[in-house]
């Protein structure tokens, strides 16, 4: 179980990892890339997984997305990602597919009206290898 866990919102224990990632290690695994829809992966844009006014997990990229010119720092992270390296995702234990990696990629590709992003699908069976 993480080790900041019962400090995350209610939101992201229900549906977010219960493990911590490097994102070093991540980024080392070789994994073919895929294209996925967009619909899979837009639900968590409603989690607040992004930090705003000095505070962690209190925005959701999703409120970003709707005025992105409220929140300068994320605007000019999504406007800036490299959408040409692909989104990591693994299925959470939930079952639904999860971003561990990109985030603000994602959002960028929305914003230029992509319906499929590229992705990585990292196997549960990873989880030791990118685990901190």
């Amino acid at each position: 179980m993480r080790r900041d866990y019962d400090e995350l919102p209610r939101e992201i224990q229900e549906n977010g990892f219960d493990f911590h990632w490097d994102k070093n290690k991540l980024w080392a695994l070789d994994i073919p890339v895929e294209d996925v829809d967009v619909s899979l992966l837009v639900w968590q844009l409603e989690l607040p997984f992004w930090a705003h006014d000095d505070k962690k997990y209190n925005l959701c990229p999703m409120r970003v997305l709707e005025n992105i010119d409220l929140y300068p720092d994320h605007k000019d992270r999504i406007l800036n990602a490299d959408t040409s390296h692909p989104i990591d995702i693994m299925e959470n234990q939930n079952g639904k597919l999860e971003i561990l990696d990109g985030v603000h990629r994602l959002v960028r590709l929305m914003l230029e009206d992509n319906s499929k992003v590229k992705v990585r699908n990292i196997p549960r069976s990873a989880i030791s290898l990118i685990e901190n």
